[in-house]
Parts: C-alpha cells; structure tokens; sequence
C-alpha cells in the first residue's frame, strides 16, 4: 500500500517537473530572441520622468499652511540680512538643493 502511494506521488512530482522544464525550453529556445530583444531596449532607453506635482499643505484646522511654502521662504531669505551677492546665491542653491523630509 505504502508503495502505490510512493508511486503516485512520484509520478505526480516527475510530471510537473516535466512541465516546468518543457516551459523553461519553450521560453529560452522558442521566444528567447524576443526576450533579449526586450532586455536591450529596456537597457538602453532612458527611464522617463514623472512631473512632480505637490499638493497644498493644510493645518489641523483645514486652513492652508503658509509656514511651510517657498514663497514665505524665498521672502525670509529676500528680507534677511545677507551682505552680499555671493553669499544670497549660495543661500538660494542651498534651499533649493536641500532634500525634502516627508
């Protein structure tokens, strides 16, 4: 009994093994031009980038935030007092350069 049981279950395992490797032939053999083909373009186009678009930042109240707009930076920066061209521009750089905390 024990071995008609084996049997089976063997058999069972040898078929979808079987299936697994005719699968595997037909993808590399039959269409694997095709899927090379596909690799290489992928590879050498350039990846596309998606417009970042961010949406208005509101208080617990619902009311818009103005604390956290570039404007309201942009004019901090305009009225502090920064003595000379140079240093406004790195300052600028700076706040545009800086990386974003989510």
């Amino acid at each position: 009994m024990f071995e008609k049981r084996l049997r089976i279950f063997l058999s069972v395992l040898a078929f979808a093994l079987l299936v697994l490797v005719v699968r595997l032939a037909e993808l590399q053999l039959v269409h694997g031009a095709h899927y090379r083909a596909r690799a290489e373009q992928a590879v050498i186009s350039a990846p596309s980038q998606l417009p970042f678009v961010r949406g208005t930042i509101r208080d617990r109240r619902g009311e818009p935030d103005e604390s956290h707009s570039m404007g309201r930076t942009w004019q901090a920066l305009e009225n502090s007092r920064v003595d000379s061209i140079r240093e406004k521009k790195t300052a600028r750089e700076f706040l545009l350069n800086r990386p974003v905390a989510f």
